[in-house]
């Protein structure tokens, strides 16, 4: 697959500086993701819900370094060994991880694995835009909120999904992203270790 799905689907609210080369991800293997960093630099697709991280200093929020510096600040061993290079509409990041790709789950830290590699990550979009993007949920923000997701802010949930939050817009609310990151890594670490079927009492951190 070539990047036509996303050069379709590209957001207008946010334009990426150019690429600059001084970055860890040039540590991940993937030439179709390298590749697309050195032509897109990242950007904001699919009505701004699927965020590609790429270069860029002066935008902490797409900035591949301060993203993944964060998360294993916020995460710590939970994060441990992941290049985390995109986000759903909920702040869930896409990373490399053991020879595939992932998708991390932000509330519990669970790992999906989504394909083996950027192309295959793409073909799995391509297959299911909604679920892997959550783009009928920005479809239904209006014109500032869906523009506030290309500005570093994310939909998080009033009442986490974990303990039965619904994925409605009634529960969402917009967060910025350090924000976002920081108030699930609380609730991620609270539950890392609890069997599955356990009962759970959060001490939710606002």
């Amino acid at each position: 697959m070539d990047f036509d799905l996303l050069d379709k689907s590209k957001s207008l609210d946010f334009v990426p500086q150019a690429f600059t080369s001084d970055i860890e991800p040039l540590l991940v293997k993937d030439d179709f993701y390298l590749s697309f960093l050195r032509s897109f630099n990242g950007g904001y697709f699919f009505d701004n819900a699927l965020h590609i991280f790429g270069t860029a200093e002066e935008t902490p929020h797409h900035d591949l370094n301060y993203i993944n510096n964060l998360f294993r600040v916020s995460f710590r061993e939970l994060s441990k060994d992941i290049w985390f290079f995109a986000e759903d509409i909920f702040g869930n990041p896409y990373g490399f991880y053991d020879n595939n790709v992932i998708l991390f789950n932000l509330e519990t830290s669970d790992k999906e694995i989504v394909a083996k590699d950027f192309s295959g990550w793409l073909n799995e979009i391509n297959n299911d835009i909604d679920y892997y993007t959550g783009q009928s949920l920005a479809q239904k923000l209006n014109k500032e909120d869906k523009f506030q997701l290309s500005c570093g802010k994310r939909l998080g949930a009033k009442y986490p999904f974990v303990i039965g939050g619904e994925y409605t817009i009634e529960n969402l609310t917009l967060k910025g992203f350090k924000d976002n990151i920081g108030y699930n890594a609380s609730i991620a670490k609270q539950i890392a270790d609890l069997p599955d079927g356990s009962a759970i009492k959060l001490d939710i951190i606002n």
